[in-house]
């Protein structure tokens, strides 16, 4: 549980191979998402987003908030990965898989190792 938000890890390899979601420092405002994915992802310049499982799912207790999804700063500054749909809303109604729409907005391929920090919730 993180506060209001309840988190449900449903790729087995996290906290196993991949990193468990956590706070990386005492000031950090979310935890970061890595890529439950089996195999490096190279995301062509402008390519079409591509949805990438989180190995998480979430549930918003509280029907008065939301959580969202937004690009590691990182990421979207030193390597042009952006979401594809600039920022996701998770609302407190909805409790499936969080998926990160990934976009390569720069001008070389981007490649995504398994369990890779991507974005952050």
């Amino acid at each position: 549980s993180l506060g209001r938000v309840q988190v449900k890890i449903t790729d087995p390899r996290i906290g196993q191979t991949f990193p468990r979601p956590a706070f990386q420092t005492d000031g950090s405002a979310g935890i970061d998402l890595c890529a439950c994915i089996d195999h490096q992802l190279v995301i062509q310049p402008g390519e079409k987003a591509q949805l990438i499982d989180s190995g998480l799912s979430v549930y918003v207790e509280d029907k008065n908030f939301m959580a969202i999804i937004v690009p590691r700063s990182s990421a979207g500054h030193k390597k042009g990965l952006v979401l594809g749909n600039t920022v996701g809303i998770i609302d407190a109604d909805y409790q499936g898989k969080l998926m990160i729409s990934a976009w390569n907005r720069g001008t070389e391929p981007i490649t995504i190792e398994p369990g890779e920090r991507i974005a952050q919730l």
